[in-house]
């Protein structure tokens, strides 16, 4: 039996190729390498045996996570996070707003405020964390508007909720409202670059990450 051969060494690098591709790419060049494995089997390769089993190991792998066999480790990056949780407060602000329009008493209305302000400055806090770099390659002009009508808008809403101030509030309103208008516009690639970065990782990534 040959130790090496050009088939059963190709089988040995599409085989560990596919360890670091994610999802139907990864499916796809270890199919590939399976089937090198196969014919460099059949010419008494020692080294074809060895493609196909790391291969093999990558197909259930990928497998079992698009069945929902393993759970999801899916890479979110920090910058997600932090957005993500940003956009949720901003969501609870318009509705503390709400509640702060309805409220039938002085007493109400003060609570209203003090929830809005928490809510706001959590969101802030939040929204001051997000690395715009990590958007602005799959979003154009994210920076821009992250900066100057999200992030904006929450100052002036703290602002105006600190200190009473009914301008302030109106400034932080409008400013979100431009941002929210932005992003819908902008919906289809945000649910692109969501997609992109929940899909199933490489079993590369799913190792390190543990």
């Amino acid at each position: 039996m040959r130790k090496f051969g050009v088939i059963g060494i190709l089988s040995v690098t599409f085989g560990v190729l596919s360890i670091f591709l994610p999802g139907l790419s990864g499916i796809t060049v270890a199919f590939l390498a399976v089937v090198l494995g196969f014919l460099g089997n059949r010419r008494r390769e020692k080294l074809s045996m060895a493609g196909m089993i790391i291969a093999g190991i990558v197909i259930i792998y990928l497998n079992f996570q698009n069945m929902g066999i393993l759970p999801s480790t899916a890479y979110l990056p920090p910058a997600a996070k932090h957005y993500a949780k940003a956009i949720q407060a901003s969501q609870k602000v318009f509705e503390g707003i709400k509640q702060e329009s309805s409220a039938v008493n002085q007493k109400k209305k003060k609570d209203a405020e003090e929830k809005i302000l928490k809510v706001v400055e959590s969101g802030l806090r939040e929204a001051e964390k997000v690395d715009v770099m990590v958007f602005e390659p799959y979003l154009p002009g994210f920076s821009r508007h992250f900066r100057n009508e999200f992030i904006e808008g929450l100052k002036s809403l703290k602002n105006g909720y600190e200190k009473s101030l009914k301008k302030e509030k109106l400034k932080g309103a409008i400013l979100l409202d431009k941002w929210g208008s932005w992003s819908r516009q902008n919906r289809e690639s945000f649910i692109e670059l969501w997609r992109k970065w929940r899909s199933h990782p490489s079993l590369f990534r799913a190792i390190i990450k543990k």
